[in-house]
Formats: C-alpha cells, sequence, structure tokens
C-alpha cells in the first residue's frame, strides 16, 4: 500500500494572519511529506523482511 500526500482541501494562506502562508507550505509540502514518504518507506522494508 502506497501512502500519498494529499492535497490540501483549503488555500495555505486562508488561516492568516493566525498562521502564515509560508508556515503552512513548508509544514504540509516538507514536514508532513516527510512523514508520508518515510511510512513508505518503512511499508517497503516490511513487506521484504516478511516471511
Amino acid at each position: 500500500m502506497t501512502h500519498i500526500l494529499m492535497k490540501l482541501p483549503f488555500d495555505e494562506g486562508v488561516l492568516e494572519p493566525y498562521i502564515s502562508k509560508e508556515t503552512m507550505q513548508y509544514y504540509h509540502g516538507k514536514h508532513h511529506a516527510g512523514y508520508v514518504n518515510k511510512l513508505n518507506t518503512l511499508e517497503c522494508i516490511k513487506k521484504s523482511i516478511q516471511i
């Protein structure tokens, strides 16, 4: 099973002035994407070591 980073259901700038557009882009595009990529990597490793 491959997990994908879904698009946000809202514009990245909609939470301004509380959370900046740049913060949302960084969090979703890099930080959250890192979690998804690591999960996919771990899934591949798990498949390869199963007996």
